[in-house]
């Protein structure tokens, strides 16, 4: 009897071992494919962001509180441009309507629960043009941060 309760226990930790390892994999596999795709050339950063210093990045709060602290956390250590932090309800304000300085919008498609993949995207209001990838990811703190040093990188690019 001994023997086969530390052979279950065996067994549960080789099964956690393999689930996090595969889990790990996993998200190193979509931070590689996330550098690769937001990127101008696939079409999920516009070609002028970061052009105009005084534009104000707009990055769209979802009322999730993993998401819009993260999305916080990230957009602030890695993008340096002017941003701020906005509902969608928000948006319809009088002061975002000058489209000029409010010209780039981040926000995603998809519902956000854990295991749902998100595509995250780039809308140029002023030009009325969306920019993404296509491609979806599940790890969204990993993508996200991915995301922006990628158009922060860009917006350097004018610099």
């Amino acid at each position: 009897m001994r023997v086969i309760i530390i052979l279950l226990k065996t067994s549960i930790i080789i099964v956690i071992s393999i689930t996090l390892n595969s889990c790990m994999i996993t998200k190193a596999h979509q931070a590689s494919k996330a550098r690769q795709e937001f990127t101008e050339e696939n079409n999920a950063i516009p070609p002028e962001f970061g052009s105009d210093d005084k534009t104000v990045f707009i990055c769209i709060l979802k009322g999730k509180n993993n998401y819009d602290k993260s999305l916080k956390k990230i957009v602030t250590e890695n993008y340096k441009g002017k941003y701020t932090f906005i509902t969608q309800e928000e948006l319809k304000a009088e002061k975002y309507k000058n489209k000029e300085i409010y010209r780039y919008l981040f926000n995603y498609f998809g519902n956000g629960s854990v295991h749902d993949y998100r595509e995250y995207f780039v809308k140029d209001r002023l030009e009325i043009l969306t920019y993404q990838s296509g491609a979806g990811f599940s790890f969204f703190d990993k993508v996200l941060t991915i995301y922006m040093q990628n158009l922060e990188l860009k917006r350097l690019s004018y610099q």
